[in-house]
């Protein structure tokens, strides 16, 4: 049981950081991994890890982050 409860904190703040990515780009269509990364306050390395992740689960909307 706890580990299903850990199992859906970190999902939802997985969530919350893809999301946290689409508002930003959603406010400006064009944004650098370096901007993206300073504004969410995560590395570069970790926002393109993020972007590659989001594009993964944007694929089934037929949408992709480039």
């Amino acid at each position: 049981m706890i580990k299903h409860v850990i199992q859906m904190i970190r999902k939802s703040a997985m969530e919350e950081k893809y999301f946290e990515i689409l508002e930003l780009l959603s406010e400006d269509s064009y944004c650098s991994s370096v901007k993206l990364s300073e504004k969410l306050g995560i590395s570069e390395k970790t926002a393109i890890t993020r972007i590659k992740e989001l594009n993964h689960q944007l694929v089934t909307f037929g949408a992709t982050i480039t």
